[in-house]
């Protein structure tokens, strides 16, 4: 009997042990983020950001099981400031073990900034569209229950700076399958919509398809068959959250990256580095600069003529725009400060906040152009349209809902 009794006791068990359901895997997703490592822009809510992200990785997976996804897309240009943005990148993503897709856009750096980046991420740098990689980007990688490709229609690109041979986007899908071999297969596309739609339809078995999109996610997933397609929208500032249990996803949430999610201290840890190296390498005096239209005199120059205007002025944000950058640490940094003092991209303008005071935030010339020979002769016009330079950099990407009517309300003067 008691032989008997553990039997049934053993069959028990290994009966439970066959039928245990599959643990969830909460899946999270980013990606387009064009080097935009920090909020950026005029009006807010400003969202965005590795600094943030992290926290919402964390908060979104909270310790379960959990496969983190970056749709290629890390910077954008060339240039030294980019390398410095891919390296900021790479170290911050390798923190939550994010699986990366080198995308065409980051290629454009060259091999030497992309094997950096790879090392800094752990290796979870993937680029499926080239075979036999020569510098050690692997085509797949396998994170939780899933098999990860990244695929694009640009392999010629890629393979020309990883080394290896290009394959088109069919052959590719087919090397995926291949080292899937039975597992669920995800793949990050450098592509829109249209090209993950037809994807879908020539790889039904595929069960999630991340794709590129400017703007904002979608608010619920787009599905063929039974793949899943999602897309996290445009600079890094939202991540989609899925949940996959017992074989499929089923759920779908969009997160906004925005003031009211906190800094990871490591991933600010990496970001000010970042700020640190941009500001020791000097790559604010490297901006290449050319002609302007004329001398520059200062908004302080403007005041013995124009004094109502010159108050007005000093009341607004512009008088304290550089002010603003370096209480967030980007005073040197060229791609803030540039749409923060006067025509740093001219010669005889804008140079450090000490060489050049007069000309250190958002001042009269930066709308009207330099003025030196107005100053000295008021009949001498100044030479630039004020409401054409406003959209030099409230422009759609860091201003998205600018109205000149209804901004010009806060700095009107005459």
């Amino acid at each position: 009997m008691k032989w008997l009794a553990l039997l049934a006791a053993a069959s028990f068990l290994c009966w439970g042990a066959t039928t245990r359901p599959e643990p969830e895997t909460v899946v999270i997703i980013g990606g387009d983020t064009r080097g935009n490592l920090s909020p950026c822009g005029c009006t807010k809510p400003m969202t965005g950001g590795i600094r943030r992200r992290m926290t919402a990785v964390s908060m979104l997976t909270a310790g379960r099981d959990a496969v983190v996804l970056e749709n290629g897309g890390l910077v954008a240009g060339t240039g030294r400031q980019a390398e410095l943005k891919l390296s900021a990148m790479a170290e911050a993503l390798k923190r939550q073990n994010a699986i990366v897709a080198v995308s065409p856009e980051d290629a454009k750096l060259g091999s030497g900034p992309l094997l950096t980046a790879l090392q800094l991420s752990g290796g979870r740098m993937i680029a499926t569209s080239v075979a036999d990689s020569t510098s050690g980007f692997a085509q797949t990688y396998r994170q939780g229950p899933f098999t990860i490709g990244a695929l694009t229609e640009k392999s010629d690109l890629l393979a020309g700076v990883l080394g290896g041979t290009p394959l088109g986007m069919s052959a590719a899908a087919d090397q995926l399958m291949r080292q899937a071999d039975g597992t669920p297969a995800v793949v990050l596309l450098d592509g829109d919509e249209a090209a993950a739609r037809k994807l879908a339809e020539s790889r039904p078995e595929l069960k999630l398809i991340v794709f590129s999109l400017n703007g904002s996610p979608l608010n619920e997933p787009i599905k063929v068959g039974q793949t899943w397609l999602v897309t996290p929208g445009e600079r890094g500032r939202y991540v989609i959250r899925l949940v996959w249990k017992e074989g499929r996803f089923e759920s779908y949430a969009v997160t906004a990256l925005g003031p009211e999610i906190g800094d990871d201290p490591d991933a600010s840890r990496t970001y000010a580095t970042y700020l640190r190296r941009v500001d020791r390498e000097k790559l604010i005096d490297q901006i290449p600069r050319r002609l302007a239209e004329g001398t520059y005199a200062g908004s302080k120059a403007c005041a013995s003529c124009h004094s109502q205007a010159y108050d007005k002025w000093k009341t607004t944000g512009h008088a304290h725009a550089l002010d603003t950058l370096e209480k967030d640490g980007h005073g040197t940094d060229p791609e803030c400060v540039t749409c923060h003092v006067v025509d740093l991209d001219r010669l005889g303008a804008y140079v450090s906040k000490y060489g050049t005071p007069d000309l250190a935030s958002v001042g009269c010339e930066s709308c009207h152009g330099p003025s030196g020979a107005h100053v000295m002769d008021p009949a001498v016009k100044t030479p630039r349209q004020a409401k054409q330079a406003c959209v030099s950099c409230h422009n759609v990407d860091t201003s998205p809902q600018f109205s000149y009517d209804e901004y010009w309300q806060k700095i009107e003067h005459k």
